[in-house]
């Protein structure tokens, strides 16, 4: 398997854990790492990340495990109901921002 350069620096530096999430008005999500690091993540507006074009929706993002969330229906639980989560990886969310 050939694993892009980008990649295996992001691996090789260490992994990251998000600290902080600003949702912006332009669907972007400006995010802290837990090394300080301030980035920005362009979130999709398809597929499963099509339900986030709803405002509120997309405004409630919180993090857990050092990931970024969004619980589509807040009145069911998502360890629950699994389909009930959005949600981006710390790796992912490193690997495809840019820095602030």
């Amino acid at each position: 398997m050939n694993i892009s350069s980008k990649v295996q620096e992001y691996f090789n530096n260490g992994r990251r854990k998000v600290r902080e999430v600003v949702p912006k008005q332009d669907y972007t999500l400006h995010l802290v790492f837990d090394n300080g690091e301030k980035r920005v993540y362009a979130v999709p507006r398809n597929g499963v990340f099509k339900a986030l074009e709803n405002r509120k929706l997309f405004d409630a993002a919180f993090i857990e495990d050092g990931c970024v969330c969004w619980d589509i229906d807040p009145l069911l639980n998502s360890h629950e109901v699994w389909n009930n989560r959005i949600d981006l990886c710390t790796d992912s969310l490193y690997i495809n921002s840019l820095p602030l």
